[in-house]
């Protein structure tokens, strides 16, 4: 419909030139007056600004790649309005690959912008060095992890997707991990339940990464505590259970 209107505006437009150039035409040989071809300019410039906004309508149709690349998914249907923020397809550039990788908070600190991290891809059973490109400025409260992007170069094995393993700065060491259904968030704090004696206490605990089902605590309890897992929102403090 825009490319009909856009053909319209054009031959409305050539055809109002033509109009223009033989009007003064005649007035130099005193066969056509000053204020015809003062009527026909104006109608010129009014044709020229029709097909002028009929081709930023276009424009604004017409959706350019910022770079060459595969298309791999197409969300969006020939009619549909293409609103704000939704996605009408998306475009691979293989030649430029990124690594998106949720970092721990408290390891975030230790990154900065241009540092070399390495990088394995066990489906192309690849080790290659990635290069930290952004370092998202806020950690998502739920996870405490923060996004941090790598850029990895081309090889032929790698693909979209594929599942890769960042190594950073001070990742290494042992970790204490319960299931995440073993802590209750109230606010800002976090509990859980650790069993002594024959009897749950409640127990402050700071935590940290979360992997799979499980999350990271980096304080409040030690290595060989009991921690009651289930059915912990039926619980107080001192209550006496038995241990199955």
């Amino acid at each position: 419909e825009i490319k009909a209107k856009l053909s319209q505006a054009q031959a409305q437009l050539e055809q109002s030139k033509r109009n223009l150039t033989r009007e003064r035409n005649l007035l130099k040989k005193n066969a056509a007056t000053s204020e015809s071809v003062k009527t026909l300019e104006e109608q010129n410039r009014i044709a020229q600004a029709t097909f002028n906004e009929v081709q930023t309508m276009l424009d604004y149709a017409t959706i350019r790649a910022p770079f060459d690349g595969v298309i791999t998914s197409k969300p969006a249907n020939i009619g549909d309005l293409a609103t704000p923020g939704r996605t009408l397809l998306t475009l691979e550039n293989e030649s430029s690959l990124q690594v998106i990788t949720d970092v721990p908070e408290a390891l975030v600190l230790d990154l900065a912008i241009g540092d070399i991290l390495p990088v394995k891809i066990d489906a192309a059973n690849l080790e290659i060095s990635g290069t930290v490109t952004e370092i998202a400025p806020r950690a998502d409260p739920t996870s405490r992890t923060a996004p941090v992007k790598l850029q990895i170069p081309n090889a032929p094995d790698i693909r979209s997707g594929q599942f890769a393993r960042v190594s950073l700065p001070g990742s290494r060491g042992t970790a204490i991990m319960v299931p995440k259904s073993a802590v209750q968030s109230f606010g800002q704090l976090e509990r859980i339940y650790v069993e002594q004696d024959g009897r749950v206490r409640l127990q402050l605990v700071k935590t940290g990464k979360i992997v799979n089902d499980l999350i990271e605590i980096l304080s409040g309890v030690s290595a060989g505590d009991r921690v009651v897992v289930s059915d912990t929102r039926e619980l107080v403090d001192g209550r006496r259970v038995s241990v199955n």
